[in-house]
């Protein structure tokens, strides 16, 4: 196995992460939230946005990940991107977690569904179209074919001072073997000189 294929393996999926956080997201999900909230007498529209609009953006920023994902669109983003928007994510499903667990979270989900929408307007996410995604999956199948190319030009290199090794170990045969034979030749002059004796 390569180097490539080897770090691939390794390295977390964040789009697997992302994408099963938003299935969590769902409109029930956020509702039974916003009514634990009510039952345990939060303000839920204290914040800057309303808990409805903070439900109604949380449900198109899970829509725009999801379909970007299905159509293999952020997986030509940069890991740092693909990170930010887990961590995002993370955020929200935190902040559910504790209305869900009788806490006041609601300005906490208001502000993280906001830095995640954020995130998507930042990066262009609601609107990555087939050409800029074709251009970019063009760079990284040329990241690619570099990485592939070092590997081998090191393989190469390594296969190179290997062979200049085997031509030494090869001549330093020859020279042994030329002395076996001058010592073989001595040896049996010897014994040819001791048996005329």
């Amino acid at each position: 196995m390569d180097d490539a294929a080897s770090a691939n393996q390794q390295r977390p999926n964040y789009l697997a992460e992302i994408l099963s956080l938003c299935t969590t997201f769902t409109s029930e999900a956020i509702d039974t939230a916003g009514g634990k909230a009510k039952v345990n007498g939060f303000n839920v529209d204290r914040g800057e946005i309303t808990f409805t609009e903070v439900a109604i953006n949380l449900i198109q920023a899970r829509e725009t990940l999801a379909d970007a994902i299905q159509k293999q669109k952020l997986i030509q983003l940069p890991i740092t991107v693909q990170k930010e928007l887990l961590a995002n994510l993370q955020s929200i499903e935190k902040a559910l977690q504790g209305l869900m667990s009788n806490s006041d979270q609601i300005e906490n989900l208001g502000a993280a569904v906001e830095v995640l929408n954020t995130s998507i307007w930042k990066y262009g996410l609601h609107n990555l179209s087939d050409q800029v995604l074709g251009y970019q999956t063009k760079l990284n199948q040329l990241k690619q074919q570099d990485i592939r190319a070092k590997n081998l030009l090191s393989t190469l290199e390594d296969g190179r001072v290997t062979s200049e090794r085997l031509s030494e170990l090869a001549k330093l045969a020859e020279a042994a073997i030329d002395q076996i034979g001058k010592a073989r030749l001595s040896v049996e002059q010897d014994a040819s000189a001791a048996a005329a004796s």
